[in-house]
């Protein structure tokens, strides 16, 4: 992408997010994210690949709540529930795509357990 259209989407995108009034906080869970996939390759336990979920799905189920208008913390909490089960698919579907770059986001007690 040539570096002035680049500028313009990122000033688009500020603007979206200062009117909608978006928390810069709900961003923070994409970096975090991004660190976390180059220091942890597996995931022992289902409930270790929700705490990856915690910074990979749960912001972006906020942002859809900003975009849909709701602001309240009881449907973010409800979406931190509901967003980690919505991701899991997606692990699902790039099994092979992930063991190549030498990640795994399936529980490895289930993998043992189940082959």
């Amino acid at each position: 992408m040539p570096a002035g259209r680049d500028i313009r989407y990122s000033s688009r995108w500020r603007r979206l997010c200062t009117s909608l009034k978006i928390p810069k906080h709900e961003f923070a869970g994409f970096a975090d994210c991004f660190r976390q996939d180059q220091r942890v390759t597996r995931y022992e336990t289902f409930d270790d690949l929700l705490g990856y979920c915690r910074y990979s799905a749960n912001p972006v189920g906020h942002l859809v709540l900003y975009l849909c208008g709701y602001r309240d913390a009881e449907r973010q909490q409800l979406s931190d529930r509901t967003a980690p089960r919505c991701n899991s698919p997606n692990f699902l579907a790039d099994v092979s795509a992930d063991f190549a770059k030498g990640r795994i986001y399936l529980p490895l007690e289930d993998l043992r357990r189940f082959g």
